[in-house]
């Protein structure tokens, strides 16, 4: 019975591989959705292995190359954390199979059990992205003595149970916290930027550990990191102690929430919960027409969601904040663009702020899952006489408002921080918009392309799926191209970049629109049936 829990959990989570397509077409999108996650997770290996390769170099001339592995190994863990916190609020304490599997004839310790272990599954996935390049960059670097290797074995396979009892203990910390207080979403979305700060706050501050020469500072005080510096002590000197000292620190830990927990369980997910009360105030109703009305619900639905917004807004802010970092690092930029035969770098800084702009704001695809989200209410807006152009246009509209405001602001602010014209600066902003706009039309194409229904989980529809995937990509591919079409351009103008990237973006969001509102429009009424 357990070995079929599992079964079951981890398709759930690969079911984004096959929602499409039936017989040899399934089979063709799972290689073809495997090639893309393989290829992603490939990507952001090699992204690991470059950023940690000079850490590795300056802790190894210093003769501190435990310090590598401290870094190393504080890193995966606060990645495995902001990973899973959240997924085991949904998937544990919130899962919305728990009713059904509670009303079959299987004992509460397997469902609970099955649960613990897929999540331990995704730990060790999340810490594999950076203790696997890490482990090549030390090979290559400082070499691995075989002591050394079979304790990366043992930090390998032992991190992931401490992980699991922290997001495990505070997963269930904030699913109580948000059960009871009004704002449900503004309180998880809270919660959610406040470890994802602290985890961009110490990514960041890691490039200050390195002096402008490249020295070191003096790395002594990672030692009191305690847990991390027993795995580096262990990986790094082959230290048996130190691996028995980490075993401890991570199995009682992992031990006791696990028994706590499994103790409780069936309490914890069967207990109605006392929310907080909404003291309801009767007003005139305002009437609104179809559009309105139709707006504020997908605005509505954006909103009151906190996996939606997290998920699908996070690009929005990631957008500020990339704004505002190269603002900032505009003294130690711009002097480039003086020094003798590099000026013309300075012609392609507005198309740059575009392609920047469009490549942050592509990391957010709220339209793409617009669809899929609706499941179980589409027959709502079916039965209603409403043509299916004014759905399909007012999920485009919602998110165009939404990240509109993002991308114009981080724009704005990279014009003003490195001196672009008014009148280039307009045209930038008017560019930059376009390119968003363009974003949330190629989501919706490809969310009517690729629906996902029935499914148990929200997160399996704006995480997961196919046209959020495909999405991604696209856009991130043709904001590469942005660029790669201005740097040519501004040969030529700074202008005549910045306009071709403006006539591309325009043209491509006029084709799609007349698709949408011919032959998407009928798609979609015949979605479902």
């Amino acid at each position: 019975m357990l070995k079929i829990l599992i079964k079951a959990r981890v398709l759930a989570l690969l079911d984004s591989l096959s929602q499409v397509g039936k017989g040899k077409n399934k089979k063709r999108t799972v290689y073809s959705m495997g090639l893309i996650v393989g290829g992603l997770a490939l990507l952001l290996m090699v992204s690991v292995g470059y950023t940690f390769w000079g850490y590795c170099q300056a802790f190894s001339m210093i003769g501190s190359a435990w310090g590598f592995w401290v870094i190393a190994i504080i890193y995966a863990a606060m990645l495995c954390i902001i990973g899973s916190i959240f997924t085991v609020k949904t998937q544990i304490f919130e899962s919305m199979d728990n009713e059904l599997l509670l009303s079959m004839p299987i004992p509460v310790k397997y469902i609970f059990a099955s649960r613990m272990i897929v999540l331990l599954i995704v730990n060790y996935a999340l810490q594999s992205v950076v203790l696997l390049p890490c482990l090549v960059v030390y090979a290559i670097l400082c070499g691995l003595s075989f002591g050394g290797a079979m304790c990366y074995v043992g930090v390998f396979l032992l991190l992931p149970f401490l992980m699991v009892a922290v997001s495990t203990a505070v997963g269930w910390i904030i699913s109580e916290i948000s059960a009871r207080v009004k704002h449900k979403t503004a309180v998880t979305v809270t919660l959610f930027l406040i470890f994802f700060g602290a985890y961009m706050y110490f990514s960041v501050s890691l490039s200050s550990m390195l002096g402008s020469d490249g020295a070191l500072y003096d790395p002594s005080g990672l030692q009191n990191t305690l847990v991390f510096w027993w795995g580096a002590d262990a990986i790094a000197n082959g230290h048996v102690l130190s691996l028995l000292w980490l075993a401890l620190s991570s199995v009682i830990p992992g031990v006791i929430v696990l028994v706590v927990l499994n103790k409780t369980f069936l309490r914890l997910i069967t207990t109605k919960k006392s929310a907080a009360r909404i003291e309801y105030k009767g007003n005139k109703s305002k009437g609104a027409n179809v559009s309105v009305a139709l707006l504020k619900k997908e605005l509505l639905r954006f909103g009151t969601s906190a996996n939606y917004l997290l998920n699908s807004g996070i690009g929005y802010v990631m957008t500020i904040v990339a704004a505002i970092a190269l603002a900032v690092s505009a003294s130690d930029v711009t002097p480039i663009f003086e020094v003798e035969g590099l000026e013309w770098l300075y012609d392609l800084v507005p198309v740059a702020i575009v392609a920047i702009c469009s490549l942050t704001c592509s990391m957010s695809s709220g339209s793409a899952p617009a669809i899929s989200l609706e499941d179980r209410q589409m027959w709502i807006l079916k039965t209603c006489p409403i043509e299916p152009r004014s759905i399909l246009m007012a999920k485009l509209s919602a998110f165009i408002l939404v990240s509109a405001p993002f991308a114009v602001v981080g724009a704005a602010v990279l014009c003003i921080a490195y001196g672009v014209g008014v009148w280039m600066s307009l045209f930038v902003i008017v560019t930059t918009f376009t390119c968003v706009a363009l974003g949330n039309y190629v989501g919706l194409f490809f969310g009517l392309k690729f629906p996902k229904f029935g499914w148990q989980n929200e997160n399996a529809v704006i995480k997961q799926s196919a046209a959020v995937t495909v999405t991604l990509l696209g856009m991130m591919a043709l904001s590469v191209g942005f660029g790669v079409l201005g740097y040519f351009a501004s040969m030529v103008s700074p202008w005549l970049a910045v306009f071709a990237v403006f006539a591309v973006s325009l043209i491509v969001s006029a084709i799609i629109h007349i698709y949408l509102i011919g032959y998407g429009a009928k798609e979609y009424e015949n979605l479902k049936k």
